[in-house]
């Protein structure tokens, strides 16, 4: 059984698009990545921070991509365009092409408050990894008109732009729901790639398994201590599995700077603890470090974001999330290594 958030009803809106080897559990070194990522990850992290703009998934007008100053430049440097945005309950962000680059975006907002949705988990449980079983749980029956409403417009972009290379992306709540999107598209054979920032753990070890191996380009993005990707939390005590999961390979923004950009790195395996998950004597968890992915990811959304955000996360809050997070490192150094023969 497959464990994923339940929020994903709206991954109907990929009806516009048209159309293993599982990897190893292991505690690897990191490694520094290439060069041309770091471009790819800035670009996208702005299509991210741009899903945070009312402008581009709010006001009902299709078109040029805007965010405030300074937040999105390359995107709005790019011949590109929104041709769907969507505004469902929780679920908010925009599909565009950009022409000069020859890509299809999807893009997903963040909550507006972190721990407010991270109180409010509900996950389905999924009978199989494909096709079949993400339609039938993650889509509902209930609620397919949703989807086809939001996305009927864009069906013809989809078949006019079949030489274009489909990308999922999103930050926080909207990487979340990015990682389901895009293991979706991939089952229904429609290429893609995902690019996370900032997200929880989504499903179980097999879903994790599962997305990691598909054919496409997989990055989950973190940034310091960004305590985010710290949950849910994976065990109880250090010792209770409780089944999530992160995928991988996750590339680690571990400098200091507001931009992160002088080092990233990569760690491969499940729930390596050499990346955002290293637990060095001392660390702190850095509120600053979510909002902040190569620019200021959130700067587009509400005011009321970065006020709520600092109320909600107490200092009782951080110790207890830091208590969480040990115990994990302790089952993760003692159970799923050995567990895998590491």
């Amino acid at each position: 059984m497959l464990s994923v958030l339940s929020i994903v009803p709206v991954l109907l809106v990929f009806q516009l698009l048209g159309s293993a080897i599982l990897v190893q559990c292991h505690f690897v070194a990191p490694r520094s990545i290439p060069d041309d990522h770091l471009a790819k990850f800035q670009l996208f992290a702005q299509y991210s921070a741009a899903a945070y703009c009312d402008h581009n998934n709010d006001d009902g007008i299709l078109g040029s991509i805007r965010c405030i100053e300074g937040v999105c430049p390359l995107v709005e440097a790019a011949n590109s365009q929104t041709i769907a945005e969507f505004n469902q309950e929780d679920i908010r962000g925009f599909v565009a092409v950009d022409d000069t680059h020859r890509l299809l975006i999807v893009s997903f907002r963040g909550s507006n408050s972190v721990r407010n949705w991270i109180k409010n988990f509900k996950f389905w449980k999924i009978d199989e990894p494909g096709p079949r079983g993400f339609w039938d749980k993650l889509f509902g029956s209930d609620k397919p008109q949703r989807g086809n409403d939001i996305c009927s417009c864009g069906i013809h972009s989809g078949e006019t732009h079949n030489d274009y290379h489909v990308v999922i992306t999103g930050h926080s709540l909207g990487a979340a729901i990015a990682t389901i999107a895009g293991a979706y598209l991939r089952t229904m054979q429609i290429p893609c790639d995902i690019y996370s920032y900032g997200s929880p753990r989504v499903g179980d070890a097999r879903f994790a398994e599962f997305v990691s191996a598909q054919h496409g380009f997989t990055a989950r993005i973190t940034h310091g201590y960004d305590p985010v990707p710290s949950l849910p939390p994976m065990s109880l005590f250090g010792i209770y599995d409780l089944g999530y999961r992160h995928i991988w390979p996750e590339y680690w923004i571990s400098g200091s700077s507001p931009n992160g950009t002088d080092t990233i790195q990569l760690c491969r395996g499940l729930e390596n603890i050499s990346c955002n998950g290293t637990r060095q004597t001392g660390f702190s968890f850095e509120i600053e470090d979510h909002r902040n992915y190569l620019g200021r990811i959130t700067a587009c959304g509400p005011k009321f974001t970065y006020r709520d955000m600092d109320e909600s996360w107490s200092a009782e809050d951080l110790d207890r999330l830091r208590m969480l997070a040990g115990n994990d490192t302790f089952f993760a150094t003692h159970y799923i290594s050995n567990r895998t023969g590491v």
